[in-house]
């Protein structure tokens, strides 16, 4: 329910330009725990960069997916999914 209502007030004051909202994930408390795999998302995320750069970005996005995915096989997927937006968004 909490989650609704933060969905709901930020879409609000973005709608009616009220106040910037600027949501920042590097000091939210799950960023710590993926931390390990950040390191290795962004570092696949110029590889493949590098080796297709005309590639459409989904396809490069499970790339590294799948490379991540190999090299953590313990690792929660959502964890790894999570690395690897933080680590796109970094490169934007």
């Amino acid at each position: 329910m909490k989650r609704l209502i933060t969905r709901i007030a930020t879409w609000v004051l973005r709608r009616w330009n009220a106040v910037p909202v600027e949501i920042v994930l590097r000091d939210h408390p799950a960023v710590a725990l993926v931390q390990p795999y950040l390191e290795a998302a962004a570092t696949l995320c110029i590889k493949v960069q590098v080796e297709a750069p005309e590639a459409a970005g989904e396809w490069k996005r499970h790339q590294v997916y799948a490379r991540l995915l190999k090299q953590f096989p313990v690792a929660s997927h959502r964890d790894l999914a999570l690395a690897l937006e933080l680590s796109v968004r970094e490169m934007e």
